[in-house]
């Protein structure tokens, strides 16, 4: 679902000591590190995660860091290398594109490369006209004489924008073909199975782009257990 690029820049060679605190090395430090070049990450606006390489000889230490909180590492203690760092970016809901930087720093504070990040601004936004959570009893939308499915209202910007709706689990059903539509529309969710069992349980109902380039949005639905 997320495409990414990598695509090489302008070569950068940094230098490091091997001093400084972190991880015991399983190797000898080396008294000059040399790292990989700059590089670039694009991602598309749903986001996700990606392999971020810091190629440099065994022993050298390094940290990573960086400059958004909508970007974030697995890691980010002093490491040995080399090591392939994950690097993950939250959905854009925006129409105007981000940039931020991955920075590997040695244990000094030196910037060693550097990582700029691309995020492309979103085509399509998609939202709902309720909180993003609901809570149904054991009989979910059953009320003792028939089905009484909930209405959503589901916007899409611009009006042009398709969409499909999907449960995560099977007891929640989409009634009256409200599974897809383009633009503004009405949803209708049905919740006909008893939950019997000991605890609540908890689905999604997905709203998302044809595309999958784009941010979804999720409606959280809760059913509690018969008591």
């Amino acid at each position: 679902m997320w495409r990414l690029a990598f695509a090489a820049l302008i070569p950068a060679i940094a230098a490091c000591k091997g001093g400084g605190a972190g991880a015991v090395p399983t190797q000898p430090i080396l008294s000059s590190c040399e790292y990989s070049p700059e590089r670039i990450a694009a991602f598309n606006a749903a986001g996700g995660s990606a392999p971020l390489a810091v190629a440099t000889q065994p022993g050298c230490r390094f940290s990573v860091t960086t400059s958004d909180g909508w970007m974030r590492t697995e890691m980010n203690e002093p490491f040995n290398g080399p090591l392939q760092v994950s690097l993950t970016v939250d959905p854009n809901r925006s129409f105007e594109s981000r940039s931020g930087v991955v920075v590997v720093t040695s244990a000094d504070g030196a910037t060693l490369a550097s990582y700029a990040v691309l995020q492309r601004a979103a085509g399509c936004l998609y939202s709902i006209d309720k909180p993003l959570q609901d809570t149904f009893g054991p009989n979910g939308t059953y009320d003792g004489a028939g089905d009484g499915p909930v209405p959503v209202q589901v916007r899409a910007q611009p009006a042009t924008c398709q969409w499909t709706a999907a449960p995560s689990v099977s007891w929640i059903r989409l009634v009256f073909d409200s599974s897809r539509g383009t633009g503004d529309r009405t949803i209708y969710i049905s919740i006909l199975d008893v939950n019997r069992g000991p605890a609540a349980r908890r689905g999604d109902v997905v709203i998302a782009g044809l595309s999958g380039l784009n941010p979804d949005t999720h409606l959280t639905l809760t059913q509690l257990a018969a008591r």
